[in-house]
């Protein structure tokens, strides 16, 4: 079997835009958020990445079977396949890799798009009981943090192929703007705007995300419960030259 790498996410934490990265390379089979169409089996426009799959291990199967042929890349949230935080004989068949973000960004950016935003789906909770999985396991976390992403693309990318066993592709770092793409999942263009718009990686405009965090009451009681996750997985981020140093 080929490599398989799955990038671990939660909602707004630029897993799409390190997808894209992986997707400009060229070498890898990219397979979009297998396991969304589970959580919403109920909306019909939201369709499965593969023929004929209705159940989680159909999904599975079909990863397995695709990296027979190719290696495999794939992102997915935690909290849209509860089922595979026990499943161990496929953890170990995987390179488990996490991107993090700080929950004062992904809630802001979650509550604008939805704002009946559930604790479930803002993510951590889910992701952090997979990297504790992980570690369970004997497998050595391999994670990257949003903020190190866009201030630090090519050196983050770069640790990151380092770590994972593949080539670093500089070009990949590039790519042309399609507007109004909803990378397969129904009617949720306005979730993929400022990917489908981009033609790279660019550092956001600062604002103070804490501040608007602590005037919505429903927020902040978010943001408290899922900090203590995000905190205790970011001690293990990967940590380039630049970034260890504050730069």
């Amino acid at each position: 079997m080929n490599k398989i790498i799955a990038l671990w996410s939660v909602p707004r934490s630029l897993s799409t835009t390190a997808e894209q990265v992986m997707r400009q390379r060229g070498d890898f089979e990219i397979i979009h958020q297998p396991f969304g169409f589970l959580y919403y089996q109920d909306n019909p426009k939201v369709k499965s990445p593969f023929p004929n799959v209705k159940t989680y291990e159909d999904i599975k199967n079909n990863i397995c079977s695709t990296a027979k042929k190719h290696d495999v890349f794939f992102k997915g949230m935690c909290h849209f396949c509860d089922e595979f935080l026990t499943d161990i004989d496929f953890i170990q068949k995987l390179i488990n890799t996490f991107i993090i973000r700080n929950p004062a960004k992904t809630i802001l950016s979650h509550y604008k798009l939805n704002p009946d935003v559930t604790s479930l789906e803002i993510g951590n909770e889910r992701q952090y009981q997979l990297f504790q999985r992980t570690i369970s396991l004997g497998k050595k976390p391999i994670i990257i943090d949003a903020d190190d992403l866009e201030n630090q693309p090519i050196n983050t990318i770069k640790l990151y192929c380092n770590v994972v066993g593949i080539p670093f592709i500089q070009k990949a770092l590039t790519w042309k703007a399609t507007p109004g793409k909803n990378w397969g999942v129904g009617d949720a263009a306005h979730w993929y705007k400022n990917i489908a718009e981009s033609t790279g990686i660019k550092k956001q405009t600062d604002i103070d995300h804490l501040a608007t965090i602590n005037k919505n009451p429903k927020l902040k009681i978010f943001y408290d419960y899922h900090l203590p996750f995000y905190q205790e997985m970011y001690k293990y981020r990967l940590i380039t030259k630049d970034s260890a140093h504050g730069k």
